[in-house]
């Protein structure tokens, strides 16, 4: 029986099995772009470590951000062994329920087993949380569409739902504490009638997991034992994870700006949120770069990124997020108008989502 110690380090799992099983280990960049943006931003809490080179030497209480980050991956936490001391202890292979992955690679159509006849949504499959993020109805959580076509405007809608519902919690705002029910977490300034009322009642019910009479503590951690557990801070990490992703070119394309930025391409506004079904799966994984040598990076060198396609814009824009969290800014006094132009906002030339890269 093999012990894994190292991260997952996933910027997307390019296969469950090779990313698990076969021990093919991919580039921490949703770790390291996280702690990145850490170390720049205005926070000055007095437990996050930020005179570090690589992510690896952040403390546990920065970690727990890096968690959430890559939680969004692997929703239903099977990655991972719950320990009161150890927070990144990788599941012996033997012990993983592999229920779960079996259906990831199903809707993925990784090896021989045939896709699902329906996508993994609520009403599809809705027990099985990571097929439906990796490839289902839950595909904004890697701001990705969910079907061919899509209205780039719905993307752009649920996946800023779900960025101000993690935002609210990762402030601590009344009503969004991790003890609440999930179908308890209400956004009082929406119309009663609006379905956006009950967020999370879009995507759970009675037969989903989570459940929505489940807190949003189990969501994020499945009642984690562990010591430095922090619901906030995962909260955080699971926002920043859509902000990242959002600059990756297999999962958007985006304006390119022109202007004397040390990296290229700069990118701007969105033209296009892409799909998973029909990609090039090693596209995918070259665009999200699974297997970049990060040995040369250092997390207090911006421009040690430069060369990363999408990561310094990644990098930048989560600083940004970052700083509105440290100052606990409200989200309607300046975070949502923020997101809705400057991260999320579409170009003129904006098409329905597609496959191609």
């Amino acid at each position: 029986m093999f012990h894994y110690r190292q991260s997952i380090g996933v910027y997307d799992i390019e296969s469950p099995w090779q990313a698990f099983w076969l021990g093919k280990k991919t580039a921490p960049v949703h770790e390291t772009m996280t702690i990145t943006s850490l170390v720049h931003s205005q926070c000055r809490d007095s437990d996050i470590r930020r005179n570090i080179d690589q992510w690896e030497e952040a403390n546990d209480e920065t970690k727990e951000i890096c968690r959430g980050a890559v939680w969004n991956d692997d929703p239903a936490i099977t990655l991972w062994t719950d320990q009161r001391y150890d927070n990144w202890y990788f599941t012996p292979k033997l012990s993983v329920d592999y229920s779960e992955w079996i259906q990831v690679s199903r809707a993925l159509g990784f090896g021989p087993l045939p896709l699902l006849p329906e996508m993994p949504s609520a009403s599809y499959y809705p027990e099985y949380l990571n097929a439906r993020s990796q490839a289902g109805d839950l595909l904004f959580l890697h701001s990705m569409a969910r079907v061919e076509g899509e209205d780039p405007h719905l993307t752009k809608h649920d996946l800023l739902l779900w960025i101000e519902v993690m935002y609210r919690i990762a402030i601590g705002e009344w009503g969004f504490e991790e003890w609440q029910p999930l179908g308890n977490i209400e956004l009082r300034d929406r119309p009663i009638t609006s379905e956006d009322r009950f967020p999370f009642l879009r995507w759970f019910h009675d037969t989903s997991l989570p459940k929505a009479s489940n807190t949003i503590k189990w969501m994020l951690s499945r009642d984690s034992e562990y010591r430095m557990l922090n619901i906030q801070r995962r909260a955080l990490g699971s926002a920043l994870h859509i902000i990242q992703d959002s600059f990756s070119h297999s999962h958007t394309r985006r304006e390119e700006i022109q202007d004397d930025v040390p990296w290229k391409p700069h990118y701007g506004r969105i033209i296009t949120f892409h799909v998973w079904e029909g990609q090039s799966h090693k596209k995918h994984s070259h665009y999200d770069h699974c297997h970049h040598d990060m040995s040369n990076l250092t997390v207090g060198d911006l421009d040690s990124f430069n060369a990363m396609m999408g990561v310094r814009d990644g990098i930048n824009a989560g600083i940004k997020f970052v700083d509105f969290w440290a100052a606990a800014t409200p989200w309607n006094e300046g975070v949502a108008q923020w997101l809705d132009e400057k991260v999320f906002g579409l170009s003129p030339d904006v098409t329905p989502a597609h496959h191609e890269i």
